[in-house]
C-alpha cells in the first residue's frame, strides 16, 4: 500500500516522494529424517512477520523544443531498519528451542534514467538501478558476510517505441511497436551469471478512446551450459485505460 505526491518546482524540474507500507508473513519449515534407527529427526519452523514503512524520493528534469522532448530522472531509497519479528523454533525429539533472529534492514536503492522522444512517434529510453544488498544487515550480519553471501545487484535496461502517426486514419499508423533488452546481476554472490532479457511488444489502440491493449513476448536467459542454466519464454497481455469518465460537456 503506497501513496505518492509530486510537484513542479519550475517549468523544467519536478520533485516527488512515495511512501509505502509493507506487511505480511512468511513461514518456512525444514524437516530432516534418518532411515537409520536410533537417530532422532529434527524440525525447524521459521516465521517472519513484517510490518514496515518505506520511502522513495524522485526527481525529474524535462524539456521540449519543437518536435524533441528529453527527460532525465533519478530515484533514491535510503537504507532503513525493517520492523519485523523472526522466530525460529528448532525441535528435536521432544525438545523445542525458540530462537529470535537478529537485525534486518531494507537495502539502499538508487537509480537514474533518461529518454528522448521525437514528434510523439519515436521514443528511446535507458535506465540503471542498483540495490545495495551487500551493505545491509540480514539476521544481524552484513549481506556481504559469508553467512549471507549477498552482493549489490545492478540492472540496466534500454528500450525503444515507435508509432508511425498518432493521429493517422489507418489503424496500423496508431499501433505502437516496442523492443527492449535488460541485463541484471543476481544478488547471490555464489551465482556469477547474469540474467539477460530481450522482448518485443505491440500496442493495439481501441477506437475512439485512449485505451490500449498491450502484448509483449519476452525471452530471458541465465547461467551457462557448464553449470546451472535457465531459459524462460513469457507472453504478457495487458490493458492500459485512459478515458475521460467524468467529463461534463458544455453546450
Amino acid at each position: 500500500m503506497y501513496a505518492g505526491l509530486s510537484f513542479n518546482i519550475c517549468n523544467y524540474f519536478a520533485f516527488g516522494a512515495n511512501f509505502y507500507y509493507m506487511w505480511g508473513s512468511l513461514q518456512r519449515m525444514r524437516a530432516l529424517a534418518f532411515e537409520e534407527t536410533g537417530l532422532q529427526p529434527s524440525l525447524q519452523d521459521e516465521l517472519m512477520l513484517v510490518r514496515t514503512p518505506r520511502l522513495r524520493f524522485g526527481a525529474q528534469f524535462f524539456h521540449t523544443w519543437g518536435d524533441h522532448t528529453i527527460n532525465a530522472g533519478a530515484i533514491f531509497e535510503p537504507k532503513m531498519k525493517m520492523n519485523c519479528d523472526v522466530i525460529v523454533i528448532e525441535t528435536q525429539s521432544e525438545d523445542s528451542i525458540p530462537i529470535i533472529e537478529g537485525l534486518w534492514e531494507l537495502p539502499m536503492v538508487w537509480g537514474v534514467g533518461a529518454s528522448y522522444t521525437w514528434a510523439n512517434r519515436l521514443t528511446v529510453a535507458f535506465d540503471f538501478e542498483r540495490q545495495c544488498m551487500g551493505s545491509a544487515m540480514y539476521n544481524g550480519y552484513l549481506g556481504s558476510d559469508s553467512r549471507n553471501g549477498l552482493r549489490d545487484r545492478d540492472r540496466m535496461a534500454i528500450g525503444v517505441e515507435y508509432q508511425h502517426n498518432p493521429l493517422g486514419r489507418k489503424y496500423v499508423d496508431r499501433m505502437r511497436w516496442r523492443a527492449g533488452v535488460s541485463v541484471q546481476d543476481e544478488y547471490l554472490a555464489s551465482i556469477g551469471a547474469k540474467r539477460i532479457t530481450a522482448g518485443i511488444g505491440i500496442g493495439f489502440p481501441v477506437y475512439g478512446v485512449g485505451t490500449m491493449v498491450n502484448t509483449t513476448l519476452e525471452y530471458s536467459h541465465r547461467g551457462s551450459p557448464a553449470g546451472l542454466e535457465e531459459n524462460n519464454l513469457r507472453l504478457t497481455v495487458g490493458i492500459s485505460v485512459a478515458e475521460n469518465w467524468f467529463f461534463k460537456r458544455k453546450l
